[in-house]
């Protein structure tokens, strides 16, 4: 089995789904690929515990400056072409998406593109809303 696991940034997010790994390693030798960026804590944390990642360039759209969020628009047809790149490459069984709504929306568009099983692993109470 293939696994794609998708998202990052926190140790919130990088800590289940390396649990979430580790468990698919034991029970289904699984062959993973964790896709993420060079600003979270995966850059560091996914090679440390043995796996392999591949990094992707992707904007912030939260808590920055407009012009952040402009570059981050221009930027995010890039990022969607090569994690569509990447899936072609590794054809995935499975993809796992971790953490903020944004990587899982994009994770299922990605996903539903190419016809694969898209899972999605977040805290949210209500999708969308991390503060109430």
């Amino acid at each position: 089995m293939r696994v794609l696991i998708a998202g990052g940034g926190t140790g919130g997010h990088i800590m289940p789904a390396l649990a979430i790994a580790d468990a698919l390693q034991k029970q289904y030798q699984a062959e993973l690929l964790f896709v993420g960026t060079a600003r979270g804590l995966e850059s560091r944390l996914v090679p440390q515990a043995g796996h392999r990642l591949e990094l992707i360039k992707v904007g912030q759209l939260k808590n920055v400056s407009f012009v952040t969020r402009l570059r981050t628009m221009l930027d995010l047809p890039m990022g969607v072409f090569h994690c569509r790149t990447l899936l072609k490459q590794f054809r995935p069984d499975v993809v796992i998406g971790v953490g903020y709504t944004p990587v899982i929306a994009t994770l299922y568009t990605i996903a539903d593109l190419v016809n694969l099983v898209a899972l999605a692993l977040t805290y949210l109470a209500v999708a969308g809303k991390e503060r109430y």
